[in-house]
């Protein structure tokens, strides 16, 4: 499973982690240049939706609805554990603010045998 957090980070910074089967790794230790395309908020529209006055449903036309941004930049990719259980922290922090999950730590704490699970991270600044 892949995580992906974009947020405007000391300008416009994306951070992406990804699991150690992830082909992609290979392609960005090749050429760290890269396009990251995004779609999310998707939502599939049934065609009797679009039909208006008396016309039959089944002359509906079905369409869909998306967000989605593509993204450039240099990407940097990340080896140190500590560094990695940084990344890591500040996503759990934003998606979960609540908190109720233990502190990620490089060397101790129930998810530092995981960090070996994710080779790198990746850290890259966007560019329009």
């Amino acid at each position: 499973m892949s995580i992906v957090e974009l947020e405007d980070l000391d300008g416009d910074r994306i951070l992406l982690h990804l699991t150690r089967p992830n082909p992609i790794w290979r392609a960005l230790e090749h050429d760290p240049r890269r396009v990251l395309s995004i779609v999310d908020d998707y939502a599939y529209i049934p065609g009797p939706w679009w039909v208006e006055g008396d016309t039959p449903t089944s002359s509906g036309v079905p369409t869909s609805h998306y967000a989605s941004v593509q993204l450039s930049g240099e990407a940097e990719l990340v080896d140190a554990p500590a560094a990695k259980a940084t990344l890591l922290q500040r996503q759990v922090e934003r998606f979960q603010p609540a908190g109720g999950t233990a502190e990620i730590a490089a060397h101790d704490g129930p998810f530092h045998r995981m960090l070996k699970g994710i080779p790198r991270a990746w850290s890259g600044t966007s560019s329009p």
